[in-house]
């Protein structure tokens, strides 16, 4: 969770933010590593800023926080997001 910490206090940008991912994912499921990689990198490809930031902070557990921001998104970031940790995750394994 330092990874994300750091994320809050300080505007998270580029590597941070993917290492917050990645560690929010592996904490959050049973997930590997591998896989928590690569749903980063598709994360990072197919959602907005706002999409991939509520996912961490989701995925960290912090339900007000992301209620807050689903607020701030479009209906299609927050579809996009929602949906997301349902398929990439499956496809992720399927190239493994």
């Amino acid at each position: 969770m330092a990874a994300f910490g750091v994320c809050i206090i300080q505007a998270c940008t580029g590597d941070a933010q993917t290492a917050a991912f990645i560690e929010a994912c592996m904490s959050s499921s049973n997930m590997g590593e591998e896989i928590c990689e690569c749903a980063a990198e598709l994360a990072r490809e197919e959602l907005s800023e706002n999409g991939f930031d509520f996912l961490v902070t989701s995925m960290h557990g912090d339900s007000t926080a992301a209620q807050q921001m689903v607020g701030e998104m479009t209906v299609q970031e927050a579809t996009a997001a929602g949906l997301f940790m349902i398929s990439a995750p499956a496809n992720c394994a399927a190239e493994q």
